[in-house]
């Protein structure tokens, strides 16, 4: 899927998340939502930090769906404050 420019077209926020997932078979499930909603060179999750945190590039306003992505695929996706 291509990212929807129009949609998304400031990019102003990271956010991170502590995620469930485990491995690149589980991150494989909502990589191709997570492409859509934000675009794929605009998130990583860290599959060898002991929280997989999930980094996104985006605008805040699309938080709530981020975590709708992982709740579709029952995984955690828990909002982590940082500096």
């Amino acid at each position: 899927m291509e990212m929807n420019n129009d949609r998304h077209s400031h990019w102003d926020s990271i956010l991170i998340y502590r995620t469930s997932v485990r491995n690149d078979k589980e991150k494989l499930k909502v990589a191709d939502k997570l492409n859509y909603l934000v675009g794929e060179n605009n998130w990583t999750i860290d599959l060898e930090d002991e929280d997989k945190v999930l980094r996104v590039v985006c605008n805040r306003e699309l938080a709530k769906e981020i975590e709708q992505v992982f709740a579709a695929y029952r995984y955690r996706c828990e909002s982590m404050p940082y500096w």
